[in-house]
């Protein structure tokens, strides 16, 4: 079942750290977004490039699935 939910959500860039994944070693910028529902808070985190590419996404993906993960390998 999907389920649409509205939230208010910051994005706070953090600092560049090191990634490597697979064939893929970069630098990244990590950025967290905190995100508050009418009932509920969570977070999520992006990993992106110089290029602008996101290389990890972790993110919130309801409450029957929890939190998910998708990575960039090469």
């Amino acid at each position: 079942v999907i389920e649409e939910t509205a939230a208010d959500c910051a994005f706070t860039p953090g600092e560049t750290e090191k990634y490597a994944q697979g064939e893929l070693s970069t630098t990244v910028l990590r950025i967290d977004v905190f995100c508050k529902t009418a009932t509920s808070s969570f977070s999520n985190h992006y990993l992106v490039t110089s290029q602008g590419r996101i290389v990890e996404a972790r993110q919130w993906l309801g409450p029957q699935i929890g939190m998910g993960t998708f990575q960039y390998l090469r």
